[in-house]
């Protein structure tokens, strides 16, 4: 299984299950979306998705707000693209991406509950918790599908 995590060659050898192949690439395109998004329309996804009360920050304090989320949100877009990069060319690597992929999910669950935000009450502003539950659920079975599996599949 470690040889699995830790190929010694990089190459487009993929031993896991074909579905999790495929599983990461419907990760890498709702990782990428979640990236684009959050990169264009920070203010947007701050306040609807994530349910931050930016109307109540002061004007200075907002804008910064805005401004990390557009930068976390270029973040994600970029660790999508090398994601893509890796199933197109280095799929050797797909079990660590998503790995890495898992580690920033759950780092960052663990942070925000570390560091507790004030966020708006009303359950429309909470979709964006729902959809990061669902991707680290599907990270977790990608991971493991990732892991299993007999024949070479590139």
């Amino acid at each position: 299984m470690l040889n699995r995590l830790l190929p010694r060659s990089l190459n487009d050898g993929y031993y896991g299950s074909q579905i999790g192949l495929w599983l990461f690439g419907v990760v890498l395109f709702i990782e990428g979306g979640i990236g684009l998004r959050s990169a264009l329309q920070p203010r947007l996804v701050a306040m609807g998705a994530d349910g931050l009360p930016l109307d109540k920050f002061d004007p200075a304090a907002a804008a910064a707000v805005v401004a990390l989320f557009a930068l976390v949100g270029l973040a994600r877009l970029a660790i999508a693209l090398m994601g893509v990069v890796t199933l197109a060319r280095y799929r050797a690597l797909v079990p660590l991406f998503y790995l890495q992929l898992l580690f920033f999910q759950v780092g960052s669950k663990l942070l925000l509950t570390l560091n507790p935000i004030a966020r708006n009450d009303d359950v429309g502003s909470r979709s964006g918790s729902a959809i990061i539950w669902g991707l680290t659920a599907l990270l977790v079975v990608g991971f493991a599908l990732s892991l299993v599996g007999g024949r070479r599949k590139s």
